[in-house]
């Protein structure tokens, strides 16, 4: 306490210690509280103590009984636990005395039974007994109970020793008749007296025995075959083929009998055998054709060849060795180092063949690793090896001198299309003999050491010659051109070589060798490169460097109108091109030598055009005039050129493009991009900075403003009305996905319904990523997916479809512009030289790779099958004729984009104008526009002379007809009445 009594001195004190006693007296009130709290707990928790140590009590008394209990009954288990194991014991050694009485039995029964079968020759039952005496306990055999009760007066000897002096007679006695049996040739003894050896325990003499009587068949078979006329170029390796298929028929006709009663091991013994006797006659084929041919030799003769003609290309012709070449031709005889080779080769294959059976017999496994140890390390292998490394050797000769020899016969066919040097022929025949040949030996290791050789050969001697050649070709063009195509022919060739060689069940290491002539490949393609690269750097590129002057020399693009007749730009490009490109190496190349030729020209191309491109001058005429140019040429230049060509110029399509589009349009574009395809080569101009066409180009504008009504009033009546007057004699028409709609096709852009909505199931980074060109390239699959919901043949033309169609039949249609792939126009019976399909169609379908085209039918056959399809010609990709993003437009849509100059009315149906170049279009005519749409879209409506009809287009059209009184001729077209449409046209007109 801070006060305390003897302290206080006031009534403040007084006051002060008084709340500090009542504070303290509480503080002791609930510390009692507390007390008395923990004392109840306390007093519960004993008495809950007390009640668990009487219950303990109770337990334990019990336990004591259970234990009294428990006791007496384990003592009783324990007495009649052992008795029961007494009683085990007793009935196990009454068991077992039965079973050994039984068995003394058994064996008394077997030796009487044995003595009496051979006193009666019966051989077979004779070694029956003694296989069964074998089968009982040793120790019944050898037991004192034994000894006493077999033996008898007439076999006084004990078990064992009977048996055993048994076995050994018999063993001789088989051996005796078995040997009869194969001087007389008794097959049917023979077979008997093998079978009986395994009875009597005698596995390896009976194995012996029949190892050397098929060593004997072995040897004779070996004799007649060496003993004939040796008249044949491969008459030893024919000696050595006959002998292995000997041995595998006698191996193949006799493996069951000796499976069956020697078991499998023993088989594998006997063919060891009988490998010593093929390794000595098989060594003494060898021999005598090494010696008869005089093979070490001929191989001497080889490694002393020089190769003179070879190195005389490398060398100044008056320096050339005619003398030293000939008298080596004189030397070595190719013809005879061919037979041999031919003969080594043939007898290496024999042998492979023959192990492949042994071990394939032995070990159910043709697998090179598994190959019997006896066989690798046998006396005939050995020898293999030695003539192994003489076929090398003449193989390398033969060929590197093959390659000389045709070098030498050479002869240059100027006057072939395209021209072409005779060594490709002859080298890549002997390539192709010679990798077979060796291949064909089935020796894996020799192979791979020849495959090695022979790429370097070609390395070094054929592709030096052929680049010395292109080298010190000289000035004469086709002679350069023939080298170039030599070098082609033989990347061709080759790598036919490696595919050939590489398809199938080939061993890795055989495709490992034969695919490391890809390099010898790589080698032909980059002289091939650098030829090509020379042609064009010294003839073509100065021509091509300054072309564009000559194309566009006095062109202006400041035109009041537009007339195509001429057509001067095109005519002149296509006159410079084919003079400099196609005529002098179309003819005179390969495809792939000119292919890439014409690659480095289009190439050459690009950039200029550009720049020639940004120095004009157009006004809103001269840019649809220029867009028409700049497409023919592009047409003209990449005719010949593969698929996607094209694509190099899609900058300078869009650049033409942008030259067609009012400022606003281009803002909107710009409006429209996201911050990463601001960037992008395709939409990034000079400077990288987006401008205004009309100050890109400098444009003179001469727009005429639509400032008078056409139409008798701006509805469909008034589009009837001026339709009806003659006025309309050249109809153009802007149609979009719209018109497909009541066919049951969706567009792409509607929230709920439209394609791209609908394209969420297939798991795609994006919905317009189904129509990028490189997500296809990789992912084709969700293309093909959709694709198959609307390809052609499942839908019908609407009564829109019909309404084009009836403008063609009464000659009103100038065109039909369509941004619709599904082809619905062409199946109208709108021709296709009326429609201008700017994106393409599924009409046709052609391979990225080749660019060769694939029947519709068969595409629609793979989709159908759920395939993506594949080019027949190349396995490449095939993708229809539909343009995807990333993709140039058509050439025949900017051809035909100049007919907006030309038109007198312009329909736009069911479209939403939102993809450039089709929906700046419609704004180019110059005459009355006609909506019916859904929806207003681009500057429709804007105009003086604008109809905008909003709602369904197939009712607006229906009513359009209605008005003009076509109503019949429609329903006529439709129905494919040709009859009732004519006359129903007759009496509207």
């Amino acid at each position: 306490m801070a006060i305390s009594i003897e302290t206080v001195a006031s009534v403040e004190d007084i006051i002060t210690y008084l709340s500090e006693l009542n504070v303290r007296e509480a503080q002791v009130d609930e510390d009692i509280i507390q007390i008395v709290d923990d004392q109840k707990l306390i007093d519960r928790q004993s008495q809950e103590l007390e009640e668990l140590g009487s219950r303990l009590l109770e337990a334990q008394t019990q336990l004591q009984f259970l234990f009294s209990t428990l006791a007496t009954t384990s003592s009783t288990a324990c007495n009649i636990s052992s008795q029961v194991r007494s009683l085990d014991i007793q009935q196990q050694n009454v068991n077992a005395t039965i079973s050994h009485v039984d068995n003394i039995i058994n064996l008394r029964t077997q030796i009487h039974q044995l003595h009496e079968a051979i006193q009666s020759r019966d051989w077979e039952t004779a070694a029956q007994s003694i296989h069964t005496c074998s089968q009982l306990p040793p120790e019944v055999i050898t037991s004192s109970f034994a000894n006493l009760t077999v033996p008898s007066t007439e076999i006084p000897e004990p078990p064992e020793i009977t048996l055993r002096d048994n076995r050994e007679g018999l063993c001789a006695h088989f051996a005796k008749e078995f040997n009869k049996a194969v001087e007389a040739k008794d097959q049917a003894n023979i077979s008997r007296f093998f079978k009986l050896f395994p009875l009597i325990g005698k596995y390896d003499q009976g194995v012996d025995l029949y190892s050397r009587f098929i060593s004997g068949i072995i040897a004779t078979k070996s004799r007649t075959l060496m003993t004939k006329k040796a008249d044949g170029p491969l008459f030893y390796a024919s000696c050595a083929s006959g002998l292995f298929e000997h041995v595998a028929k006698i191996i193949e006709s006799h493996q069951d009998l000796i499976i069956r009663f020697y078991g499998m091991p023993y088989l594998e013994r006997v063919i060891e055998k009988i490998q010593r006797e093929v390794d000595r006659q098989g060594g003494i084929i060898i021999d005598t054709l090494i010696d008869e041919r005089r093979i070490e030799r001929r191989v001497s003769e080889v490694k002393s060849y020089q190769f003179h003609a070879l190195a005389d290309q490398y060398m100044p012709p008056l320096t050339k060795s005619l003398t030293l070449r000939k008298s080596e031709d004189d030397i070595v005889d190719a013809k005879e180092v061919d037979r041999i080779i031919n003969e080594i080769g043939t007898l290496l294959s024999r042998w492979g063949l023959y192990c492949n059976f042994v071990t394939y017999t032995i070990t159910s496994t043709e697998d090179p690793s598994k190959i019997p140890s006896f066989l690798v390390k046998s006396m005939l292998s050995s020898k293999l090896s030695h003539l192994e490394a003489f076929y090398e050797t003449l193989e390398t000769w033969f060929f590197r001198r093959s390659i000389e020899r045709a070098i030498m016969l050479d002869k240059l066919d100027l006057y072939a299309s395209p021209p072409i040097s005779s060594v490709v022929d002859d080298v890549m025949y002997i390539l192709h003999k010679i990798v077979q040949r060796t291949l064909s030996t089935g020796q894996i290791d020799l192979s791979v050491t020849l495959l090695s050789n022979i790429r370097r050969i070609m390395e070094m001697d054929y592709c030096g010659m052929l680049n010395r050649r292109l080298i010190d070709g000289g000035d004469r063009m086709k002679v350069f051109l023939a080298g170039l195509n030599c070098v082609d022919v033989s990347a061709t060739y080759i790598d036919k070589v490696i595919t050939a060689n590489t398809e199938g069940e080939v061993p890795e290491k055989i495709v490992k060798a034969v695919r490391g002539m890809t390099s010898l490949k790589e080698r032909l393609d980059t002289i091939l490169e650098n030829g090509v690269s020379t042609l064009f750097a010294q003839i073509l590129k100065p021509a091509l460097r300054t072309i564009w002057n000559d194309i566009f020399p006095e062109v202006s693009y400041i035109l009041p109108s537009y007339d195509d007749s001429e057509d001067l730009v095109r005519r002149r490009f296509a006159a410079k091109w084919d003079s400099l490109i196609i005529e002098p190496y179309k003819t005179n190349m390969t495809e792939n030598s000119f292919q890439t030729l014409l690659r480095l020209s289009i190439n050459q191309l690009v950039t200029p055009l550009e720049k020639k491109i940004w120095s004009f001058k157009a006004n809103e005429i001269g840019s649809i005039a220029l867009e028409k140019d700049i497409s023919a040429i592009i047409s003209h230049a990449t005719t010949h050129a593969p698929y996607g060509t094209r694509e190099k110029f899609s900058k300078i399509l869009q650049l033409c493009m942008l030259l067609g589009m009012s400022t606003e349009e281009v803002g909107q574009i710009e409006t429209t991009l996201s911050a990463e395809e601001v960037v992008r080569p395709s939409f990034r101009l000079r400077n990288q900075q987006w401008l205004p066409p009309l100050h890109m180009f400098d444009f003179i504008t001469q727009k005429k403003l639509h400032k008078h009504k056409r139409f008798s009033s701006l509805d469909l009546k008034g589009v009837a009305d001026y339709i009806a007057s003659g006025k309309a004699k050249r109809i153009i028409l802007f149609v979009g996905a719209g018109i497909s709609c009541n066919a049951g096709i969706p567009d792409f852009r509607s929230p709920e319904t439209g394609l791209y909505h609908n394209l969420q199931r297939l798991d795609l980074p994006c919905p317009e990523a189904v129509f990028e060109l490189e997500f296809f390239k990789t992912t084709p699959k969700p293309f093909y997916e959709l694709a198959k919901q609307f390809f052609p043949g499942k839908f019908e033309p609407t009564l829109t479809h019909w309404f084009i169609r009836l403008l063609f039949d009464k000659g009103l249609l100038l065109r039909c512009f369509t941004q619709n792939i599904d082809t619905l126009e062409r199946l109208a019976g709108i021709p296709e030289s009326k429609i201008a399909e700017a994106h393409g169609s599924f009409a046709t379908s052609r391979c990225l790779e080749c660019g060769k085209q694939m029947e519709t039918a068969r595409v629609q056959e793979c989709m159908q099958r759920d395939e993506v399809p594949a080019c027949d010609h190349c396995g490449g990709l095939v993708k229809p004729d539909i343009v995807f993003f990333g993709e140039g437009l058509p050439a025949a849509f900017f051809e035909r984009a100049t007919d907006v100059c030309r038109a007198d009315l312009a329909i736009v149906v069911g479209t939403s104008l939102q993809v450039q170049p089709f929906a700046s279009l419609p704004r180019r005519v110059q005459c009355p526009r006609v909506l019916l749409n859904h929806e207003r879209v681009g500057d429709m409506g804007t105009r003086a002379d604008d109809v905008v009809v909003l709602g369904d287009c197939d009712a607006s059209l229906r009513e359009l007809a209605a008005l003009l009184g076509w109503t019949a001729a429609l329903a006529a077209v439709a129905a494919g009445d040709a009859g009732a449409r004519d006359n129903a046209g007759v009496a509207a007109g």
